[in-house]
């Protein structure tokens, strides 16, 4: 199934335009039909804009901007034509008539198109028929024209004959034979059909796979400015036809052109002046013909004058609004890549990179939060919070003697063996060069001293083969380079093994992090002093 293409979103702003066009579309067949001696007939474009909207939006917007662009199109025209006989309750009845006509016709001619998905009108728009990927009727299966030969006959052959017999029967047109009433019959559905036949596959070739795509309302401003030229172009066949009031047609063109180099209030105030002249012509403030049938073109006029401004307002509003969202979106953007920059470089101030474990830094944010959550506990009892502190026996000289990197090996190697067996409550870090700190959660002192002897072993049972070389001058390596020393060997398959002593301290009620950390490294201390391997509480 086929997406329909979507106006942003079919968003309010969305459906103001479709409408916008649509009753744009109206007036302007209601205006140029008007002109002495021309053939620039545009009555179809209302029933193909509408059919599109359906299509483009779902029917649940677009048959409703259906029915009220039908009755702004056909409100002028009804109650300015309203013969005395004819009251205003029962006009108001003739423009509801109409508009629910117009629906109809326009949701016949989606259902039998497929446009309103398989449950009907009340379907999921977004799941329709799939429809000719172009303009271009060439490309059509048979079944796509049967279908659309369908919504192009008889949606509007139905409607326009209950239209005509309803005209007659209110009373606006004279009562006529029944070959005048079949032949305004078929002048009315071949002009709609002409509008389904023209409109919606070029609206449909046009607006596929662009206007449902953000930042593509620069195909708007197109559809505006070719509206703006066409404009243009029917004002010398305005004036040629001795229709002066065609210079109003000058104003949507002017309007957009102000719009586009961001001169929204010059815009206004040129529309509004240009409309102000359509006024006072309509009143017979300026020499001409004051027939009430030229009055009312002339107001047709202005109302097509206005609609296609604000159709061009809206688009340049919502190409605006695009902008503006764009820009948001890229400063969101840039904020969330700052926050995630700022975050990573916090977890980088706060990790070890060689063992990946926290660093002092991050020993002491815990160890300060440990203390304070244990300061509010009730009772006055001591917590059950260990710290233990490691530190691997003759680390120094052995990174003196066979170099840092063989020293960057043995930290990796006992980091992983004591995370090995930690707990999941408990937190491992690497407090300096050669020192490692646990702090045990839910483990008063004997648990912890347990836990350290099992890591005492882990520790011991760890071998690690030698493969830097070792200076055996009381030189350091580097100056037995520069002294010319050839005494430095490569010793094969010499192993190393390592050993580490441990200091214990439990977190007393009362207790500042500060004295609980002094106490354990008192603890290691002591533990260093007698020997290697050794484990002492504080």
């Amino acid at each position: 199934m086929a997406a329909p293409v979507v106006f942003s979103g079919a968003s309010l702003l969305s459906a103001v335009l479709w409408l916008a066009g649509y009753t744009a579309a109206g007036y302007a067949g209601l205006a140029l039909t008007t002109l002495p001696g021309t053939w620039l007939t545009l009555v179809w474009l209302p029933s193909g804009i509408g059919l599109a909207a359906v299509w483009a939006l779902g029917a649940r917007i677009g048959l409703p901007l259906v029915a009220l662009g039908s009755l702004l199109i056909n409100a002028s025209g009804i109650f300015a034509a309203r013969p005395p006989a004819v009251s205003v309750p029962e006009a108001l009845l003739l423009l509801v008539a109409v508009a629910a006509l117009d629906t109809v016709q326009t949701a016949v001619a989606a259902r039998l198109w497929g446009l309103c998905g398989p449950s009907g009108l009340r379907g999921d728009p977004r799941q329709t028929a799939p429809l000719p990927s172009s303009g271009s009727c060439l490309t059509w299966s048979l079944p796509i024209y049967g279908r659309f030969a369908l919504a192009a006959l008889a949606g509007p052959a139905l409607t326009c004959w209950a239209l005509v017999l309803l005209a007659h029967a209110s009373g606006y047109a004279p009562a006529a034979d029944t070959a005048g009433l079949l032949s305004e019959t078929v002048m009315l559905t071949v002009a709609d059909a002409l509008g389904i036949v023209l409109v919606v596959p070029a609206l449909a070739g046009l607006l596929r796979g662009l206007a449902s795509a953000r930042g593509h309302w620069a195909l708007g401003e197109d559809v505006g400015s070719a509206l703006g030229y066409g404009l243009l172009a029917l004002v010398p066949v305005g004036l040629a036809l001795e229709v002066p009031e065609a210079l109003a047609l000058l104003a949507p063109m002017v309007a957009l052109a102000l719009l586009r180099h961001r001169l929204l209030g010059v815009a206004l105030a040129s529309l509004f002046a240009a409309l102000s002249v359509m006024v006072l012509a309509v009143h017979g403030v300026f020499p001409g013909d004051g027939d009430a049938d030229v009055s009312l073109d002339r107001l047709n006029l202005i109302i097509l004058c206005l609609t296609l401004t604000l159709l061009l307002l809206g688009v340049a509003c919502e190409q605006m609004h695009q902008e503006r969202q764009l820009l948001a979106d890229r400063v969101a953007l840039r904020t969330h890549e700052l926050s995630e920059a700022l975050a990573m470089a916090e977890r980088m101030g706060q990790t070890d990179l060689l063992t990946g474990l926290g660093n002092r830094r991050a020993l002491q944010d815990c160890l300060m939060h440990e203390a304070a959550v244990a300061s509010r506990r009730p009772g006055g009892e001591d917590p059950d919070l260990s710290l233990v502190v490691v530190n691997l026996d003759g680390f120094r000289r052995l990174n003196e003697q066979y170099g840092a990197a063989l020293g960057d090996r043995v930290l990796v190697a006992a980091a992983e063996a004591l995370s090995h067996l930690c707990r999941g409550t408990d937190t491992l870090f690497r407090s300096s060069a050669g020192e490692f700190t646990l702090v045990c959660r839910s483990t008063p002192e004997d648990g912890a001293a347990v836990l350290a002897r099992k890591l005492a072993a882990a520790v011991s049972a760890l071998s690690l083969p030698v493969q830097e070389p070792r200076a055996e001058s009381d030189l350091p390596a580097f100056l037995a380079g520069l002294t010319g020393a050839t005494d430095l060997t490569v010793p094969q398959g010499e192993r190393i093994r390592l050993s580490a002593c441990f200091g214990i301290a439990a977190l007393r009620s009362g207790e500042d992090w500060e004295h609980w950390q002094r106490r354990a490294d008192e603890a290691l201390q002591e533990a260093r002093s007698e020997g290697v391997g050794r484990i002492r509480t504080g």
